[in-house]
């Protein structure tokens, strides 16, 4: 039998399919009269396979459907080319939030074009911001210079545009071992003014520099005032 590489593909419904073929032809002799198994060989495993899950066969799952209905929950109604077609957009549209950040400097209370990206984006594609974010951060976090950049225009968009997402934008940024990148995070938490960030605050690792440190604590006390 050919071997199938379904494993680098991200379909989990394909995913179960080659997990199940890995055993396919000793299941199929066992599950199977000799005769039954002599007039199916013409089919490759993964014909077989597909025919089982397409038109339920109770003598082949031991009259069991619960088998049928697990394998058939692994289907996606997403297909490679849908998937191939996400990752080219998502990579696509975070490059050019990586290209603010690297080309757009940062000065507070000067207007930057961020906000209006992140909008225009939310817009187009509401389903895939959260991994657009992923993958600038992704991109940014190795340049620590150009992810406390960022993070400063991110502090200037509303939050009801960033939203969840942006907290776990902001929040990832925070293990980075830059003193400047941390700062960023705790100026982000604080300009978006939502009380809920105090936790976050409260959990993140404290600073080592005495002034920061005090800065982190009064942010938390602020966000906590908030009603």
């Amino acid at each position: 039998m050919q071997e199938l590489d379904f494993y680098h593909h991200a379909n989990p419904y394909e995913y179960a399919i080659a997990d199940t073929l890995t055993h396919s032809d000793s299941f199929f002799k066992e599950s199977q009269s000799s005769n039954d198994f002599v007039q199916e060989a013409s089919y490759s495993s993964k014909d077989r396979f597909l025919a089982s899950v397409d038109e339920p066969s109770p003598d082949l799952w031991g009259n069991s459907l619960t088998s049928q209905k697990t394998l058939l929950s692994f289907r996606s109604n997403t297909s490679f080319k849908d998937v191939s077609e996400r990752e080219k957009v998502t990579e696509k549209k975070a490059r050019s939030i990586v290209a603010i950040a690297n080309n757009q400097i940062f000065v507070e209370g000067e207007y930057n074009s961020l906000e209006s990206h992140l909008e225009t984006l939310k817009h187009q594609f509401p389903d895939y911001f959260s991994e657009i974010l992923t993958t600038v951060w992704t991109n940014l976090f190795t340049d620590e210079k150009a992810l406390a950049n960022f993070l400063g225009m991110l502090s200037t968009v509303d939050y009801d545009i960033v939203g969840r997402s942006g907290d776990m934008f902001a929040a990832a940024c925070y293990s980075h071992q830059d003193i400047q990148v941390k700062d960023a995070v705790v100026r982000v938490f604080e300009a978006w003014e939502q009380p809920g960030h105090a936790n976050y605050l409260q959990m993140m690792e404290p600073f080592n520099v005495p002034f920061l440190e005090k800065y982190r604590l009064s942010i938390i006390e602020y966000l906590q005032s908030i009603k």
